[in-house]
Parts: C-alpha cells; structure tokens; sequence
C-alpha cells in the first residue's frame, strides 16, 4: 500500500480491519499522508492486535499527537516487533 496516498481516510479504514484481524503480519504505509487522525486510529487498533509483527508508517503527517498514540499502543501490544516512523512529520 505504500506510496498511494491514503490518507487519514485509509489509515482509519486499515485501522478498522486491524481490529478483527486474524492473519495479516505486516504492512507498509510508507508516504501514504496518513495524519495524527489516521494514525490515532491504528494506534487505538494495534493496542488490542495480536498477530501484525511488522508495520512501515515511514514519511508520512502523523506529526506528535498520533505518535503518542502509536507509543500507547506499544505499551500493550505484544506482537508487533519492528513500527518504522521515520520522517513523519506535520
């Protein structure tokens, strides 16, 4: 899904299947302009997930307020290994 421009919209819509998902392992979202809303969304979703090892959320608007919610999920979340946020800026 990287580099498609999915914005909060698809951030808040990956969110939601994270909440049922049973099988998907990893997914990247590099440069996809997924803001702090998006990104509070699949914090919120990761902090109950318990199977995606891996997730890409590179060069995106995520900014401090969703990577707060990301670092809340991590605080739960036991399975997700490696969350790449690098470059994700306002």
């Amino acid at each position: 899904l990287g580099e498609n421009n999915i914005g909060d919209v698809g951030g808040k819509a990956l969110a939601k299947a994270l909440e049922t998902n049973q099988a998907l392992r990893s997914f990247n979202l590099a440069e996809n302009k997924v803001g702090a809303e998006g990104a509070k969304a699949l914090g919120k979703a990761l902090e109950t997930n318990e199977t995606l090892q891996v997730a890409n959320l590179r060069k995106n608007s995520i900014g401090n307020d969703g990577g707060k919610a990301l670092a809340k999920a991590l605080q739960s979340n036991r399975t997700l290994q490696k969350l790449t946020y690098v470059n994700s800026q306002t």
